[in-house]
């Protein structure tokens, strides 16, 4: 392990891209936009953090040790193809972009301007490198027989091949509501410049409310689960993040200031629970908080906000009570015999469908909004 200016490793570096002509590739292609995300990164970020990236040492390269020890210098040959990209080509492209970008600069004005970006500040970027000796491993591998086809020379190539094709189906992400709440985290922390968290920032707003929502006096206290791990609340973080994006795209609910926001999610939750409290108690065994209960849910509550706004009243759960109470009764159980409607609806196209049986509840029971949302659906449809 050690390190290696970008600038460097650009004018090192070579892959092996995947092709149907071209069998003993097997990196794939690039990302145009993970590309410019990782530059944008690089650039805005207080303190950008590049992980290791994997290269293969080929011919020509010496280590020289010092006093004898595991710690001293590796002198790679300048030239291209010295170093082979194993794991890292996004990361390494996304300082690609900022020497591309420089050679622009350079040949519109002959120079760096004073008062705009130096890119020259990101190629000197000392990257954190793992270096394989893929030569070595090769000769290891061919000296045990065994481990190979009789007949067939092992070549670095195929040490490359092997180490690339465990790494990428070997390596686990981090669970979707840890991801979540660890964005709302750094985001509160006060750190920015990481693309990623800002391209969606409604879902930090929303991990926040999910986070306040589960820890302090509320409806759901102690029912979200807020990494992923088994046995820690009935409703994923994420999935509770994710199913509040429609009250996310209403623009005056986005205006609200992040104490307002819970408010209503609170209250709003506050009246479902009095109206499903044994639901709610006995959750296990009934869909009100799982996935398709609360993204349905949270899909309404999109609509009960706008109801409030058009009246111009204030989202109470006395307000709210008012237009969710026809649903007091409603079939919410995940098992057989009289198990609810909403049973068998799954993904994208069941949550509408399971959206569209509650409006009907609440119109059925005299909610004129409601009625209206279902025949604007009808017409739009």
């Amino acid at each position: 392990m050690g390190k290696m200016k970008s600038a460097d490793i650009l004018s090192l570096y070579d892959l092996k891209r995947w092709s149907t002509m071209q069998l003993d590739g097997y990196q794939r292609g690039i990302y145009e936009e993970r590309k410019r995300e990782i530059a944008r990164y690089l650039k805005n970020c207080p303190l950008p953090v590049v992980p290791p990236i994997l290269v293969s040492i080929r011919e020509g390269s010496k280590f020289i040790s010092e006093n004898g020890r595991d710690v001293g210098i590796l002198e790679i040959p300048r030239r291209r193809g010295s170093i082979m990209l194993i794991d890292g080509q996004h990361r390494v492209s996304g300082f690609e972009w900022w020497a591309e970008e420089l050679m622009e600069v350079e040949t519109r004005n002959g120079a760096v301007e004073s008062d705009k970006f130096d890119p020259m500040r990101i190629l000197h970027y000392e990257v954190p490198v793992l270096f394989l000796d893929s030569r070595s491993a090769a000769e290891v591998l061919e000296r045990n027989g065994e481990q190979t086809f009789a007949g067939k020379k092992v070549m670095p190539e195929d040490v490359e091949r092997v180490v690339f094709y465990t790494l990428n189906k070997t390596q686990r992400g981090i669970m979707p509501s840890l991801k979540d709440m660890l964005q709302f985290l750094i985001q509160k922390s006060g750190m920015r410049g990481i693309p990623a968290i800002e391209r969606e920032g409604w879902r930090v707003d929303s991990a926040e409310i999910g986070y306040r929502m589960n820890v302090e006096a509320s409806p759901m206290e102690g029912m979200i689960n807020l990494s992923g791990d088994s046995g820690m609340g009935p409703v994923q973080l994420n999935s509770f993040v994710t199913s509040m994006k429609p009250l996310f795209s209403l623009r005056s609910f986005q205006n609200l200031a992040p104490e307002a926001k819970c408010d209503f999610v609170k209250a709003y939750w506050g009246v479902l629970r009095k109206l499903f409290r044994r639901e709610f108690e006995d959750y296990a065994n009934h869909l009100v908080l799982k996935s398709i209960g609360i993204y349905s849910l949270n899909r309404l509550a999109a609509d009960v906000y706008a109801w409030c706004e058009a009246k111009n009243t204030q989202p109470t759960e006395r307000t709210i009570l008012g237009f969710l109470r026809p649903l007091k009764g409603f079939n919410w159980r995940s098992k057989s015999p009289n198990s609810s409607p909403l049973k068998a609806f799954g993904g994208t196209v069941g949550v509408r469908q399971a959206h569209r049986i509650l409006l009907r509840r609440l119109a059925k029971g005299g909610i004129s909004e409601a009625r209206k949302k279902l025949k604007k659906g009808s017409n739009r449809g």
